[in-house]
C-alpha cells in the first residue's frame, strides 16, 4: 500500500548483450507485468543495460547512442505510459567520445539526469570509455531525493559522502559486477556512514562477450539489494535469476533522525582537517 512518504521500487537484473531493442522489450514486459497489481514509483536496471557491458571496444563504439537517441525515446515512452520513473544504464556517444552513462527518466517521460561514470574500473573500461568530469546532481522522484552512481563509483566513500551532503535520501549504484563484495560488504557501510537508504542494482548471469572483438566472458552475480539507513538489509535479489526485486522505502524522516542521533557522522565531521582529500598532488 502506498503511504505518504513511501517509495516503491522495482529492480530488473536481466538483459542481453548488444541487442538494445530486445532489452527495451524486456524492460517493457517487466513494467507491464509488475504494474498490474501495484504502483511502482521507480524502476531500475543495471549498468550498460541497453547495449551490454562485455562486448568490447569495437561493438561499444558501433552500438553507443547519443543521450537523446532511440533507446531514450523508447524508454521515455514506457515511463510516461505507466507513470513511473526509470533509471537505466547505456553506452553514450557524444561525437567520437564514448561514456558509460545512466539516465533517469521521470514519470512524465522527461530526462531528469544523464550521468557519466566518473571512476572507471580497470584496463577494460579505461580502454573503451572516457570518465565523466562531475558527480551526479541529486534529483527528486516521488518526493525522494536520489544520488546516483555507477558500480565502481560506490567504492569511493567520497562520492557517497558528497551526494549525501547534497541532500540525497537514497544512494543508488547500478552495476555490472562479478563479485558479491560490494552488495554484501561495502554498500551497507556506505549507507550507515551517511545515514541514508541505499541500493545496488547488478546484472546477473553469464554473458559471452568473447563473440565480439575484444569482448570478455563474465559471470555476473546479481544480488541486487537495498539497505535501511542503519545498514540493515531490506531485501536482496537472486544471485542467479533475473527475477525482479520489489522494495518499499518508508518513514525516511523518522529513520534519518534515529540513526543520525545515534551516529551523527555528517554533523560531527571536521572538514578543516580533510584538505588532503582534495589535494591532487597527494
Amino acid at each position: 500500500v502506498q503511504t505518504e512518504m513511501s517509495l516503491n521500487i522495482a529492480i530488473f537484473q536481466g538483459g542481453h548483450i548488444s541487442d538494445a531493442e530486445k532489452n527495451i522489450e524486456l524492460l517493457r514486459a517487466f513494467v507491464v507485468e509488475t504494474s498490474k497489481d501495484k504502483k511502482i514509483d521507480l524502476y531500475i536496471v543495471p549498468e550498460c543495460y541497453v547495449q551490454g557491458y562485455v562486448i568490447g571496444k569495437a561493438e561499444v563504439h558501433k552500438t553507443a547512442e547519443e543521450v537523446d537517441g532511440p533507446s531514450f525515446h523508447a524508454i521515455a515512452a514506457i515511463a510516461k505510459q505507466f507513470e513511473s520513473a526509470i533509471i537505466y544504464g547505456y553506452n553514450e556517444r557524444e561525437g567520437d567520445k564514448i561514456y558509460n552513462s545512466l539516465v533517469c527518466v521521470s514519470k512524465d517521460g522527461e530526462r531528469l539526469l544523464n550521468y557519466r561514470k566518473t571512476h572507471l574500473w580497470g584496463a577494460y573500461e579505461k580502454d573503451i570509455f572516457l570518465p565523466g568530469d562531475r558527480l551526479a546532481p541529486v534529483i527528486e522522484v516521488a518526493g525522494w531525493k536520489l544520488g546516483c552512481m555507477i558500480c565502481f563509483d560506490v567504492e569511493f566513500p567520497e562520492v557517497c559522502r558528497v551526494l549525501s551532503l547534497k541532500g540525497a535520501d537514497v544512494l543508488i549504484a547500478m552495476a555490472a559486477c562479478c563479485t558479491k563484495d560490494s552488495p554484501l560488504k561495502l554498500v551497507p557501510v556506505r549507507v550507515e556512514e551517511n545515514g541514508v537508504f541505499g541500493g545496488y542494482i547488478n546484472r546477473v548471469g553469464k554473458e559471452v562477450g568473447s563473440a565480439f572483438e575484444g569482448g570478455i566472458d563474465v559471470d555476473f552475480v546479481g544480488t541486487s539489494c537495498f539497505y535501511e539507513p542503519d545498514g540493515s538489509l531490506i531485501g536482496m535479489a537472486s544471485a542467479t535469476e533475473s527475477q525482479g526485486l520489489f522494495i518499499t522505502l518508508t518513514d525516511k524522516e523518522a529513520k534519518f533522525a534515529k540513526v543520525r542521533e545515534r551516529n551523527p557522522y555528517l554533523g560531527d565531521r571536521r572538514p578543516e582537517l580533510y584538505g588532503t582529500l582534495v589535494d591532487s598532488n597527494k
